[in-house]
Formats: structure tokens, C-alpha cells, sequence
């Protein structure tokens, strides 16, 4: 799992409706293309926004990668490499 509850993602901007991801984007999802959201909840990989009234399931595919994720993930791995 790369991300953790309360930490601000940037929903991807390519986001479209259909199978994208591993998961299916549906319509009501859209209008968070491009938007900073707030991680609330994680289960079993599936990620859930603060933002997000309806809860649509989320996937970190659906997520940016930004420079700070990626250090957070060498971070990890180095971590469990000690």
C-alpha cells in the first residue's frame, strides 16, 4: 500500500468513465479528475475520500504520482531492506 489515512492525493486528470485502473470509473467519479482529496479510509486496497459523499471506491491507480510519493515508497523499501 503505498498511501495512508489522511494523506492528500491528486485524483488522476485522465480519469474516464469505463474499466481504467483495475476498476471501473463510473460517471459520478469524474468531477474529481485532477482534484487534491483526502485519503479517510483504506480497505483491502481499496481506498475511500474524504471528499467524496457517495464513497466510491478508489484504487492508487486513480491516483497521481507525485515526487513525494515516489520518495515515500523508496523510503518503505529501503526500511524493510535494513
Amino acid at each position: 500500500m503505498i498511501y495512508h489515512v489522511g494523506q492528500r492525493v491528486i485524483i488522476r486528470k485522465d480519469l474516464h468513465k469505463g474499466i481504467m485502473c483495475k476498476s471501473r470509473v463510473v460517471g459520478g467519479m469524474l468531477q474529481y479528475a485532477g482534484q487534491i482529496v483526502t485519503i479517510k479510509r483504506i480497505i483491502n486496497d481499496v481506498y475511500y475520500i474524504k471528499e467524496d459523499p457517495k464513497k466510491w471506491s478508489w484504487n492508487q491507480e486513480m491516483f497521481e504520482k507525485t515526487k513525494l510519493t515516489k520518495i515515500e515508497q523508496l523510503k518503505k523499501k529501503l526500511l524493510k531492506e535494513a
